[in-house]
């Protein structure tokens, strides 16, 4: 019988084991007590005694989660199928972490890797058919001890409260695990071929139990080395898918490498000097950085210290740009990542920094700078930028000129367009009756009925069709106005 498993990108054919019970069976739990088995403690402060860490109930071996340690069967095993049945319990809201989360394959009583007794470990919960070697000291690499199932479906485990099956062929050194009638992985070379079968057992943070049924030993049968051979086959073809799709990822991101170093190499083609605004005697520290003369919409955020504009240059021209002015300015380039479309350059002068961020647009570049222990005094002054040569939104322009703010005003900004914002010490009433008054005594017409409530206040004042409107919110320092100009 088979089945067919989606995986993205890839078809796999996962062959389906029928197990049957035979004569030649040797169970390792009776369903009744522990007999055969031995007890053991892996470091519990304190001691946690067997009858409270592993107990038989309703035919089931019940491992509590009390305890950080493992069961041991007597008998010794080479050349075998094993095959056992577990469950998760779930607790509150779905969650489980159920205590155990591994078997041991010939085992030993002496420690091994990790706390673990020497034996070969098969996960059964996290990395799910993962096969480690306990009796090889733990290396950087884990590939010299650990064997993780390759890329196979995630979904092989059951949902919690229902039964899995564990499936394990182990015949001279090669071991193929099966579970839930899928195979997860087959290793060839282990280092150890027999001992004794264990069960760990990991508390979890909720100590819910974990349940066991059906442990038991076959010999290796012509049935099972048909299922092994099915196994290899099947790992092989769906390994070299994996591969097949690795090498596309790698050629991916190869391509993807090429077209970064011939952007740079364009860029590097590409400089050319861009014309500068010309400078003037401002205090604040950020009008000292280089604004190409094609700045546009150019904004100052004083209180989160950013700079943004857009200019209809390149990503070459821009970048060339900022590294000549910016270096005449003493600063010194620290971190540049560049991208296909966008270049990022880090600039520190003393303990001054500026994070310089180009982006492709589909007009131009955007451009934005987020700078550290600059002065941003005075930085919201449309006219001043506008004397620099960098041209300024109609709007900013007119409602500096048109509207005069208080002296009390807080977080002044221009941004957008058309918008002028700021806070006031005035209050809410206050605030709205200053500029409202001022639109009228310069020949503004109010054009419609104020928005009035306990916490805003807003109108609309028309001339010569321009059309500004004034919005004032409550704020904890008196007010927050917003003017907007329109035409």
């Amino acid at each position: 019988m088979r089945k067919t498993y989606q995986l993205p990108g890839i078809v796999l054919s996962l062959v389906v084991f029928s197990v049957s019970a035979s004569a030649e069976d040797t169970v390792l739990f009776n369903g009744k007590d522990l007999d055969g088995w031995s007890y053991h403690r892996q470091g519990d402060k304190p001691a946690v005694e067997l009858s409270d860490a592993w107990v038989v109930q309703n035919g089931l071996l019940v491992c509590t989660g009390a305890s950080k340690s493992f069961l041991m069967h007597k008998g010794q095993f080479e050349d075998y199928v094993l095959t056992l049945e577990w469950r998760a319990k779930r607790v509150k809201n779905g969650v489980t972490v159920g205590a155990a989360s591994s078997v041991y394959i010939h085992t030993i009583d002496e420690p091994g890797a990790f706390s673990a007794p020497k034996s070969v470990e098969v996960s059964i919960n996290n990395d799910i058919g993962a096969v480690y070697f306990r009796d090889v000291k733990p290396s950087t690499d884990p590939k010299k001890w650990a064997f993780r199932a390759p890329k196979l479906p995630k979904k092989v485990e059951k949902d919690l409260g229902e039964w899995n099956r564990l499936k394990l062929i182990s015949r001279g050194k090669r071991l193929t695990v099966i579970i839930n009638d899928v195979v997860v992985n087959q290793i060839d070379g282990l280092n150890r071929t027999k001992g004794a079968f264990a069960i760990k057992s990991v508390p979890g943070f909720f100590k819910a139990p974990t349940y066991y049924r059906n442990i038991r030993v076959q010999p290796v049968s012509d049935a099972h080395l048909n299922d092994e051979k099915k196994a290899t086959q099947q790992l092989a073809q769906f390994k070299a898918e994996i591969a097949k799709k690795e090498a596309a990822e790698r050629a991916m991101r190869s391509e993807a490498e090429r077209k970064k170093r011939m952007k740079q190499k364009a860029l590097a083609k590409g400089w050319v000097d861009v014309d500068i605004a010309q400078e003037i005697d401002f205090k604040a520290d950020a009008f000292r950085l280089p604004f190409p003369a094609d700045a546009q919409k150019l904004e100052f955020d004083a209180k989160f210290k950013d700079i943004s504009f857009t200019s209809p240059s390149t990503l070459a021209k821009l970048t060339r740009f900022y590294q000549i002015e910016m270096a005449k300015r003493g600063w010194k380039v620290a971190e540049k990542e560049i991208e296909e479309d966008s270049i990022d350059v880090t600039f520190k002068n003393g303990k001054a920094e500026v994070e310089l961020s180009l982006n492709e647009r589909s007009k131009g570049i955007k451009v934005d700078m987020d700078c550290k222990g600059l002065s941003f005094e005075g930085s919201n002054d449309p006219a001043a930028l506008a004397a620099l040569g960098i041209a300024q939104p109609k709007g900013h322009l007119f409602l500096q000129k048109e509207i005069q703010l208080p002296e009390n005003i807080q977080s002044l900004k221009y941004d957008g367009d058309d918008r002028c914002t700021f806070k006031s010490s005035f209050e809410l009433q206050k605030a709205f009756d200053y500029f409202s008054q001022q639109l009228r005594d310069k020949g503004y017409r109010e054009t419609r009925r104020p928005i009035v409530s306990s916490k805003r206040l807003y109108t609309e004042f028309a001339k010569d069709g321009i059309e500004i409107s004034v919005n004032v919110f409550t704020d904890v320092v008196g007010s927050r106005i917003i003017l907007e100009y329109d035409e």
